[in-house]
């Protein structure tokens, strides 16, 4: 990861910006993520031109959380900028997580057509990250935007960090939008989240073939909607919550239940003692269990889904503590 840089000193902040912090227990915190399901609602420190409130309470908007891949391509960066040419710039705030590849992209979409957008970091308000995005930044707050960070303001980009700041960005809106998605990525760990709080899930549609994809067309068997116009967004919103299909355990007997599947099979206890302690990508996991790419995509999810494994922010496979508790 690279070294990050303090872009700003506090009393530079104050004499540009408007810099605060919002708690969970106050009237200014979003709505929908105060209402939320999250557990631990954290602090959420911002830079805005103006006050917050006006645009996050706002509520003749809809709130889209949209998150892409890291390695987006040309189809992903087209298909972001037809949708959202097609939406009413003053019925929409879009969030995303101000990273590289496709949240940078979404937040350059809704920006050139005037929609307000979000960005929610994973790092503190004075270690700004990616500092490649900077720039970005800055346009975002021009535009109306906010920047909202759930860590301390001297905080450092850490993989921890951007776990909790997923869970931020699927807990703010009514809904999360997946542009592309390959299996196990950051991306999908998100749309996960959103659901296990209850909130619907729109996928654009690309190739089944395609690995961007992968991902986020395997949410369809999750209770995840197709999106390509703006109908289809107020469609899905407008679907009453109880019938979304929540990943979340519920009762004592979905407890029991959720303890028996959690048992390792072979072929996961072989992939555990694969990852052993290191970070390995697909194609290194894949030659040490010798498994094949079918197998070793279903195995992986499992261990996924069960919480023995997590993905990096580098991409790569790593076994979770819960996972190391597993080989004790």
């Amino acid at each position: 990861m690279k070294r990050m840089i303090p872009i700003m000193t506090d009393k530079r902040m104050n004499r540009i910006f408007s810099k605060g912090i919002l708690f969970a227990d106050s009237e200014e915190y979003p709505p929908l993520l105060q209402q939320s399901a999250l557990k631990n609602k954290p602090p959420l420190s911002y830079l805005s031109r103006n006050d917050p409130k006006a645009l996050i309470h706002n509520q003749s908007r809809i709130f889209l959380s949209c998150v892409g891949s890291r390695k987006m391509d040309l189809r992903g960066y087209r298909a972001i900028h037809a949708l959202f040419s097609l939406l009413d710039s003053k019925k929409y705030v879009v969030i995303s997580g101000g990273a590289i590849g496709g949240d940078r992209e979404i937040h350059l979409a809704a920006l050139r057509y005037s929609i307000p957008t979000i960005s929610i970091i994973g790092s503190g308000l004075k270690e700004l990250y990616p500092a490649s995005n900077y720039s970005l930044f800055m346009d975002i707050i021009d535009a109306g935007g906010i920047i909202f960070s759930p860590f301390s303001d001297d905080a450092k980009a850490a993989k921890w960090q951007f776990c909790k700041r997923n869970e931020v960005i699927a807990a703010f809106s009514s809904m999360v939008l997946v542009i592309q998605g390959g299996l196990g990525s950051g991306t999908l760990i998100t749309a996960r989240s959103a659901l296990s709080l209850g909130r619907q899930i729109g996928i654009m549609p690309g190739p089944i073939n395609d690995p961007l994809y992968e991902g986020s067309m395997s949410l369809l068997s999750d209770g995840a909607y197709p999106v390509e116009t703006e109908k289809d967004i107020e469609h899905i919103i407008s679907i009453p919550p109880q019938l979304i299909k929540k990943i979340e355990i519920n009762s004592d007997k979905d407890k029991k239940k959720e303890k028996k599947k959690n048992f390792l099979d072979n072929d996961e206890k072989i992939m555990i003692s694969a990852l052993s302690n290191n970070s390995l990508t697909t194609k290194d996991l894949m030659k040490k269990t010798d498994f094949s790419l079918q197998k070793f995509l279903t195995i992986i999810d499992s261990l996924i889904q069960k919480k023995y494994v997590q993905i990096d922010v580098f991409g790569k496979y790593m076994i979770t503590d819960v996972g190391k508790r597993l080989k004790k």
